[in-house]
């Protein structure tokens, strides 16, 4: 259509000139009169080109709008993050069998409901131990396997203690005691190191099987001077708890932390107002230790949902589209570069079809 305008004018530019020829030779009223009719004609196609162009315009800048809005509002599929937090407890949603080495040193155990256990070098045999009370100078959990589990509960118990909740499936566990006691169904029994090669005994148990209907499996660790582990096969952190006074609710279990996104450098600061939701990970590495306060957690990876409530306030945490493209300085050269040429190339269009 702008080239059918173009040419309308063309020609009553054509035709004007041919008049004002006549004009200039004879002083005609019917030549005087066409000349009037083509300035109003031109006059006609100026308004309706000049509404053209600013619908046109318009439809740009609601184009831009609602590209802008749409980048603003979606957010990136995941983002890389560091979560550093100090806190009082958290749970991990297992996607894998998980086996950990050395996890712990304490000086107490206490647990309920074991399978089988065995006593080295006594070699003692024990089934369906309903309690089991473990006391030592120090107490090294060798290696603890979760098999089928679905959510691990970590949180702190006593003053130096930690307690760790299996919702489902069973564990396996070795333990290393020089010297002690240890309590099965109330019955006391001592424990010494080998006296012919210096070994400590090893106290190997297995769990029965838990689920929902038969309740979870609680392991209590007292006196513990050490905590470290890393766990790579989960999909979901929480760090957040049941509130046991206002039932059905949840209270966070941080105590002071920071999250980075890495994409946006912006950061986070995290305290005991605030739960955090991760969901759907692909992690480098979550690590914890206890110094016998506090639980020190960190998460180096990505995650597909971070949400952080404080109080009923819920804060998705993963930027935006448009914060992406703003902080990534590379893509941001990039995407000006396009606008500018694009731009450069719209002026000239119009330079050359005038």
């Amino acid at each position: 259509m702008k080239l059918e305008i173009k040419r309308i004018r063309e020609l009553l530019k054509a035709e004007r000139q041919r008049l004002n020829t006549h004009l200039l030779n004879e002083n005609n009223e019917a030549v005087v009169e066409s000349l009037k009719k083509i300035d109003l004609a031109e006059k006609v196609f100026a308004q309706y080109s000049f509404k053209i162009k600013r619908i046109i315009s318009t439809v740009i800048l609601l184009a831009a709008f609602v590209v802008i809005s749409f980048l603003y509002l979606q957010k990136i599929p995941t983002s890389n993050i560091l979560l550093n937090t100090v806190n009082n407890g958290f749970s991990v949603h297992l996607t894998n069998n998980w086996k950990s080495n050395d996890m712990l040193s304490c000086t107490k155990i206490v647990m309920d409901n074991i399978k089988t256990m065995v006593v080295l070098p006594d070699f003692k045999l024990y089934n369906n131990v309903a309690n089991f009370t473990l006391n030592s100078e120090k107490i090294g959990l060798d290696k603890i396997e979760f098999f089928d589990a679905n959510w691990l509960h970590f949180d702190r118990y006593g003053k130096s203690g930690l307690m760790v909740i299996v919702d489902t499936g069973f564990v396996k566990c070795t333990f290393k005691v020089k010297n002690g006691e240890y309590s099965v169904n109330n019955k006391n029994y001592s424990i010494k190191k080998d006296e012919e090669f210096g070994f400590p005994s090893t106290i190997q148990l297995t769990t029965d099987i838990v689920s929902k209907s038969s309740g979870p499996f609680i392991f209590r660790f007292l006196g513990v001077s050490s905590l470290a582990f890393n766990i790579i096969d989960f999909d979901s952190i929480r760090f957040e708890k049941p509130d046991y006074i206002e039932k059905g609710k949840f209270r966070s279990t941080i105590v002071s932390g920071d999250l980075l996104l890495t994409e946006t450098s912006q950061t986070k600061d995290l305290n005991s107002w605030n739960k955090v939701l991760l969901v759907n990970k692909s992690a480098n590495s979550f690590t914890s230790d206890f110094d016998g306060l506090n639980i020190k957690s960190g998460y180096n990876g990505s995650a597909k949902k971070i949400i952080s409530f404080t109080g009923n306030h819920k804060e998705k945490l993963k930027p935006s589209i448009l914060e992406y493209l703003y902080y990534n300085k590379p893509l941001a050269i990039l995407w000006s570069s396009i606008l500018l040429l694009i731009s450069i190339l719209w002026s000239l269009k119009n330079t050359l079809i005038r």
